[in-house]
């Protein structure tokens, strides 16, 4: 991610925006939200998530919304 120097700006001039629209399964979702899976491994599960083909820049930004973590659940929280 950004050191304290670095930054990402999106969208600088305020004019120019895009839509990303993907349509996956709930677990899929709650998945890729809580860290567990990668956006990539997601669309590779999933090819008709999305309708259009999605580019570096696109990746990049679905990378940085949905950052892959260490999921965690306690013990007694198991099932």
């Amino acid at each position: 991610g950004p050191t304290e120097a670095e930054h990402m700006v999106i969208n600088p001039q305020g004019c120019e925006g895009r839509k990303i629209d993907l349509e996956l399964p709930e677990g899929a979702l709650l998945q890729l939200a809580m860290g567990h899976v990668s956006i990539e491994s997601t669309l590779l599960a999933h090819p008709n998530a999305c309708s259009e083909a999605i580019d570096d820049e696109a990746l990049g930004l679905l990378n940085t919304i949905f950052p892959v973590g260490h999921p965690f659940m306690w013990r007694t929280d198991r099932y």
